[in-house]
């Protein structure tokens, strides 16, 4: 059996689009690390995404941002892995505040369109999926 190494980088649990589990996907997101920064374990500052279909990966650096396990929310109506945004929730190393990033599928490494603060802290180990509401 040959395998094949992606690459040697310190991730956190891989997502794709939860409606092509068990399925052939193209891509793949994970929280990862950019290298020097002090974290904390379990701590990563960036999100990897990777293309199947190229051998490619692109990376979000987060800044002071500590980044958790990204979540596929495609765009209603759509069967397309690049029409939607990759969601998750963030701790800046800063202040300790808890925010809820939203990034392009379609141009992930641009970073969030979207950010917005929540009230409470979140635990980065916070795990979820988005599901439809008309029950399809």
């Amino acid at each position: 059996m040959t395998r094949t190494l992606l690459d040697d980088a310190r991730v956190e649990f891989p997502r794709i689009d939860d409606r092509l589990i068990g399925r052939r996907h193209r891509h793949t997101a994970l929280a990862t690390s950019t290298g020097p920064t002090d974290l904390l374990p379990g701590e990563y500052d960036a999100v990897r995404f990777h293309d199947a279909r190229t051998g490619t990966a692109r990376i979000w650096d987060a800044g002071d941002l500590s980044v958790g396990e990204p979540v596929f929310a495609p765009e209603p109506g759509t069967d397309s892995e690049e029409r939607g945004y990759w969601l998750a929730f963030a701790t800046d190393r800063t202040d300790r505040s808890s925010w809820f990033l939203i990034v392009p599928a379609g141009d992930p490494a641009s970073g969030p369109v979207a950010r917005a603060r929540i009230p409470v802290r979140v635990p980065l180990g916070l795990h979820g999926c988005w599901l439809p509401t008309d029950g399809g």
